[in-house]
């Protein structure tokens, strides 16, 4: 067969911009896709809203992040930018952003699994209330609260607390895994150490009137038996006893009222 060595050349040159093309249009389609996807130096998060959560919280139980608040995402730190239902996170300090999956915790602290056993009382707030969120892929973590609120409604006269202390014959802090977005404790070992929660007002104490003032306390899911409450001042303390088991249910308010708390001195 006799073929022309312009076809030959036709072909060839044909061939190599072909290749050519497709190695263009390649290196575009590249290009474009790295410029959409987006910096895991900055992550999204929103809140759960039931019964209560997390930050601000007003007599129509609207809560929102706080600025400056942290997270922490596969044990690297993020600051709120913004307040708001809705907040941008930063990633702080240097190192690469976590990729792929991601599994957050509030506060960062609890990060190590370990629901702690003092909390900090913040007027008008509800401090520090233990949340989780995970993600397979992308960069927005939808928070769902992993305890329940104890809630507190107090009048007093004269009285002024250093801190409410909540004790039962369960396990009420302490190592935890995530089941159905709940903190299941790990009960297999169980000190006395795990049976209380404390709420510490800081210094100078909060003193009760006849206003009655609310105050917050986060335990994790269950049934509590022996559950008891003592309102203290330094080494003195007035204790109430629950004349039934007590259950908190996650992302849901429990709520108990005492009048006329008196403190000896």
């Amino acid at each position: 067969m006799l073929i022309k060595k312009d076809t030959i050349m036709k072909k060839l040159v044909l061939s190599i911009f072909a290749v050519a093309l497709s190695w263009a249009m390649n290196s575009c389609s590249s290009d474009n896709s790295e410029s959409l996807v987006p910096s895991n130096n900055e992550l999204t998060a929103s809140l759960e809203l039931v019964d209560g959560s997390r930050t601000t919280l007003d007599t129509n139980c609207k809560v929102s992040w706080d600025k400056d608040d942290k997270i922490s995402v596969n044990g690297v730190n993020y600051k709120a930018k913004s307040a708001g239902n809705f907040a941008t996170f930063e990633k702080e300090g240097a190192g690469d952003a976590p990729t792929g999956a991601l599994t957050a915790y509030y506060p960062e602290s609890l990060k190590d699994k370990k629901l702690k056993e003092a909390q900090d009382y913040k007027s008008e707030k509800i401090s520090n209330n233990p949340m989780y969120a995970y993600a397979a892929s992308g960069t927005n973590l939808e928070f769902k609260n992993i305890c329940g609120l104890l809630e507190f409604s107090l009048t007093g006269s004269g009285s002024k607390m250093s801190k409410i202390v909540v004790t039962a014959n369960e396990a009420l802090n302490g190592e935890f895994t995530i089941t159905d977005n709940a903190a299941v404790l790990n009960n297999t070992k169980v000190e006395d150490k795990n049976k209380k929660v404390t709420l510490n007002m800081g210094n100078g104490g909060i003193s009760l009137s006849s206003t009655a003032q609310k105050f917050y306390i986060a335990l994790p899911a269950g049934t509590y038996t022996g559950f008891k409450v003592a309102f203290c001042k330094n080494d003195k303390k007035v204790e109430k006893t629950a004349t039934k088991n007590v259950t908190i249910a996650r992302n849901k308010i429990y709520q108990l009222s005492f009048s006329g708390i008196v403190i000896p001195n």
